[in-house]
């Protein structure tokens, strides 16, 4: 760890609904950062209910540069930890993965001496204590960015999406890297393609692998998003979107029937939302684009609890700077709120996840302070107003129920039970032989809606069971942990 001296300002912001149907509005902000230009690009929930955020920080020396900087905080985003990894040159985290026998991996790059780029991995205990480093790129004359990483199926790798571009940018290739525990590159391929990007990644229930981003089709010059499946080749590389429009996906979450794919769309004047709906053969189910005066931008996409998706990204405003965005689809891509958060500089949202409150917390950047050009911009909200609002008619649940989402699951999902009256309750998870693994709620819980979250970070990939007991009720749910 670096011996600098790194300064916070806790702020209370109003945020700015961007449509007649309001998302969440704030309930805390947090800004980190030094002096120069500081960008938090990752966000994960950590088994504490706190959080672990990575990017990168100017660093106040001579001559100034960037590291991967690394923040631990706790439930309420205030600072318990921080270390940046590096040296000289610039370097830049743009993803942490959790793994799971502990610690995390940063992914991003380092740019070397002689100007050349390199895919960075840093690998470290749960204090964020370094255990490993690596470098990679795929041949001498390539620039290579480690965009985005997920803890692989087989055998504790990490699977991570990356790029390389030759030295003048004329061509490029997307690729999927095993890193092993301690940071090294264990194995990697790549598939050539004119200006290819790789963006997201996620596992996938049958212990594969999915990548998104954009590829360039030489022949016509269409810029369009892709779905790679893969684990060791391909089993499948599908586009959508392009002609009129240049489509880059960013992100990606497997559903419970499929793909969605969500990023950036433009018609060559106005930037907007691109969702893709796929099956899981990669076959188009619908694709939709959000365009117009003052669209948003999608960089990260999560399930919603209760169903649905939200994103996570960018805001124009009327004044000419950004604001961070947040909106709900429902699952046929139709938009059922949205709304911006900032000040009146500029901010940007690259990542977000839901607390178990109902709430989400995003991460980027902002410039809000006077001196400073941007910081690390941390914003809670409120918990989701469509299940936040109660049913005013019928408050209190007439029947006892029990679910999870996101399932199946990795690291963490969200139990939801609901209690019609007032009582004794016992909610416990179980394995495959019957054995206890965790007690979730054991005491006398008031009606109504109730979501604990379970964290299965500890546990071997696999089938488990939630089983709620309420007085003569008792419901089991078999939840789905995918690592």
């Amino acid at each position: 760890m670096k011996s600098f001296i790194i300064f916070f300002i806790v702020g209370m912001l109003i945020s700015t609904t961007a449509s007649a149907q309001p998302g969440p509005d704030t309930l805390w902000t947090r800004f980190y950062g030094w002096t120069g230009d500081d960008t938090a690009f990752c966000i994960k929930q950590t088994a504490d209910q706190g959080f672990i955020i990575a990017g990168t920080v100017t660093v106040p020396v001579s001559p100034p540069h960037t590291d991967m900087f690394a923040l631990k905080t706790d439930s309420l985003g205030q600072m318990q930890g921080w270390h940046s990894y590096g040296g000289p040159g610039n370097q830049g985290a743009y993803s942490v993965a959790i793994a799971r026998e502990g610690g995390y991996l940063f992914t991003g790059y380092a740019t070397r001496t002689n100007g050349r780029t390199l895919a960075y991995f840093v690998r470290t205990n749960n204090l964020g204590d370094t255990l490993g480093t690596g470098l990679h790129t795929f041949n001498e004359n390539r620039n290579t960015w480690a965009w985005a990483a997920v803890e692989a199926l087989a055998d504790s790798y990490f699977a991570v999406s990356a790029f390389s571009r030759s030295l003048d940018n004329t061509e490029g290739s997307r690729q999927l890297i095993a890193v092993d525990q301690i940071g090294q590159v264990a194995g990697g391929f790549g598939y050539g393609a004119y200006q290819a990007t790789a963006r997201g990644v996620c596992t996938t229930r049958d212990s594969m692998v999915a990548v998104v981003g954009q590829v360039v089709d030489s022949a016509q010059g269409a810029r369009q998003a892709y779905l790679w499946k893969t684990f060791g080749g391909n089993y499948f590389f599908s586009t959508y979107g392009g002609g009129a429009f240049e489509d880059e996906a960013y992100d990606v979450i497997e559903t419970n029937d499929g793909f969605l794919l969500a990023g950036v769309t433009t018609d060559g004047h106005i930037d907007g939302i691109f969702l893709c709906k796929t099956t899981f053969n990669g076959d188009m189910v619908w694709l939709q684009r959000y365009l117009g005066e003052y669209a948003g931008t999608a960089k990260a996409v999560i399930p919603a609890i209760g169903g649905g998706f939200v994103v996570a990204g960018s805001f124009p405003t009327y004044w000419g700077d950004w604001d961070m965005y947040l909106a709900k689809f429902n699952s046929n891509g139709g938009r059922e709120w949205q709304r911006i958060y900032g000040t009146s500089a500029d901010e940007q949202a690259y990542d977000v996840v839901q607390t178990a409150d109902g709430g989400f917390v995003l991460v980027g950047y902002s410039t809000a302070h006077v001196g400073v050009q941007a910081e690390w911009y941390i914003v809670k909200t409120l918990p989701d107003p469509e299940l936040a609002t109660p049913d005013i008619g019928n408050p209190v649940p007439q029947q006892y129920s029990l679910s999870a989402f996101p399932n199946p699951f990795n690291p963490s999902t969200t139990i939801a039970y609901d209690l019609p009256q007032a009582g004794h309750i016992t909610l416990r998870v179980f394995d495959l032989l019957g054995r206890e693994v965790a007690v979730l709620k054991d005491g006398v819980v008031e009606a109504g809606n109730h979501r604990v979250m379970f964290d299965g970070s500890g546990l071997a990939s696999g089938i488990y069971f939630a089983r709620l007991d309420a007085g003569a009720f008792s419901q089991t749910k078999k939840l789905m942990l995918l690592k």
